[in-house]
């Protein structure tokens, strides 16, 4: 069996491939533009990341000078401060029983004297 229009079937199978590639090149801009957003996003990303990991190692330093310098300042007043123990020792009171009940003044009227 012939085919009654062959030229026919060429134009058609040659319009078809034409649409075909068009197709697929509009197909391959749109990939290439998604691509470039996300390659810009991602530098930009990159961009703030560095910003913002450079401000945090600043101010680390700056919290550490701050640190030393407060330790310096602190050092000189003790090294002005007497070095001679006090004069009174400190009492300690002593560390109640857990079986006896805890006395609150409060708690029990006083007498009056």
């Amino acid at each position: 069996m012939t085919n009654p229009h062959p030229l026919h079937v060429n134009e058609l199978m040659a319009e078809l491939t034409g649409r075909t590639v068009e197709a697929f090149s509009l197909w391959a801009d749109a990939n290439q533009k998604v691509l470039r957003e996300l390659v810009d996003l991602s530098a930009g990303t990159a961009r703030e990341g560095a910003r913002l990991y450079a401000e945090i190692q600043s101010s680390a330093l700056e919290a550490v000078k701050e640190g030393q310098a407060y330790l310096l300042r602190r050092q000189d007043a003790m090294q002005d401060a007497p070095r001679s123990p006090p004069s009174t020792p400190v009492r300690r009171s002593k560390p109640r029983s857990r079986s006896s009940p805890a006395r609150c003044s409060r708690s029990t009227p006083r007498s009056p004297e």
